[in-house]
């Protein structure tokens, strides 16, 4: 085609809505309903990371969390029909979205072979839209992402968010102009919905009409107790599997997200020391967005540059060692956990059909029996004396009990399905 392309990319950042808006785009060129706008669905998935796999030469050159989805002997292979897949789909359209979070980690390399790759398609006017979320709060929904694989989690001291490094480095290869950086700030945004926002921002770039589903959302936060049950989990089954998903793990996630409407839990916050250090490390980066790029920060939680401490001073000062998650919470309610592990049980006695009795001294020891009555009894007799047993013994070893028989009722119900 010898007309002028429109291409939209959206690099992320990562755990700002993006595989919310990913599903909606989706949906929504499937029903045709983009009004001409070309989301292209490379090997049938919804979100385009295959986009990013293609700027890594070596299969061992590729971050550990794509590693585990593409196997070294047909890493070439798939790079291969994927790219002549995406060109072929953009050769043959005008007005382009692209999106994955993924490309938020490109190198300038990676950045300028992929912006050279695009310009070949002929002219092309370029948009770069990129979220940011305030410091802290990425730095919590980070955490729970890492316990998902992981049974440690980033230390706030060492951690870093790197979105000043990356819209530079994109501004540097695409220009300033064609940047657009939005705060990821749900209840400012139009309906409170990312997906509304970037519907809005692609409408006034393509000049076309277009409306996404806004109901759609993914990867919903865990609660506190949620979070803390999930790293007790991996630490007592996976302490030396860091950085990798297990099929159990996973289900053990979703129920935990699926609880939140079913048993009373707190919401998952910071403390206030932890949220101040990870702000303060942020400071200069923070001004930078304001200064450079005239983004509104007002409401990041800034500290003053003469209260800002020296790297060393917060490092000296702080100790978390990323072992317990509950050190970095602003508050957990232990009575609230045990509630959610006794829901826990039940739901997957439910599903499995079997049915343990927590009033019994040694969990490990207990083999299924099979389901006499529709309604399993999942409490013990006696709720309290359980829990002040529970208090006396350690919650380590109770824990360490109690998931050994969840991960026994989770890896049935895996086999039999």
């Amino acid at each position: 085609m010898g007309s002028k392309k429109e291409i939209l990319i959206h690099i992320g950042t990562h755990k700002t809505g993006t595989s919310s808006i990913q599903k909606s785009l989706t949906k929504a060129f499937r029903l045709g309903d983009l009004n001409g706008i070309c989301y292209p669905l490379l090997m049938g998935k919804y979100n385009h990371r295959q986009i990013a796999v293609l700027y890594y030469k070596d299969y061992e050159d590729l971050p550990r969390w794509f590693k585990f989805q593409y196997s070294p002997d047909g890493f070439n292979d798939i790079k291969y029909a994927c790219r002549s897949e995406l060109f072929e789909k953009l050769k043959n359209s005008e007005k382009i979205i692209l999106s994955s979070e993924y490309l938020e980690d490109f190198s300038l390399s990676q950045i300028q072979e992929f912006c050279s790759d695009l310009k070949g398609l002929g002219k092309v006017e370029f948009r770069v839209l990129i979220y940011v979320r305030e410091p802290a709060a990425y730095y919590l929904s980070h955490v729970q992402q890492e316990l998902k694989a992981s049974s440690r989690f980033s230390v706030p001291q060492n951690f870093k968010y790197n979105f000043l490094k990356t819209i530079q480095l994109w501004s540097s290869v695409f220009s300033r102009k064609n940047i657009e950086v939005r705060l990821f700030q749900p209840q400012k945004f139009p309906q409170k919905s990312v997906i509304v926002d970037f519907q809005n921002f692609a409408s006034d770039f393509f000049q076309v009409k277009m409306e996404l589903e806004s109901t759609i959302y993914l990867n919903r936060s865990l609660s506190a107790e949620g979070i803390v049950v999930l790293q007790n989990y991996r630490k007592l089954f996976y302490p030396n599997a860091d950085h990798i998903f297990k099929e159990d793990s996973n289900t053990l996630v979703s129920l935990l997200k699926s609880s939140v409407s079913e048993v009373e839990q707190t919401k998952a916050k910071l403390s206030p020391e932890v949220e101040g250090l990870v702000t303060t490390l942020h400071q200069e980066d923070i001004h930078e967005l304001n200064r450079t790029y005239g983004v509104d920060v007002s409401e990041f939680g800034i500290v003053q540059d003469d209260r800002v401490q020296p790297n060393q001073e917060i490092h000296n000062k702080f100790l978390i060692n990323g072992d317990k998650v509950e050190e970095i919470l602003e508050f957990f309610d232990t009575e609230k956990m045990f509630d959610l592990m006794f829901w826990l049980l039940q739901k997957q006695i439910k599903q499995t059909q079997v049915k343990p009795s927590l009033n019994s001294s040694n969990i490990t020891s207990m083999m299924p029996i099979q389901e006499t009555s529709s309604q399993p009894r999942v409490q013990p007799k006696n709720p309290e004396k359980t829990k002040a047993s529970i208090q006396k013994s350690g919650y380590d070893n109770y824990y360490q009990r109690f998931f050994k028989w969840v991960k026994r009722l989770i890896m049935n119900k895996t086999r039999s399905s």
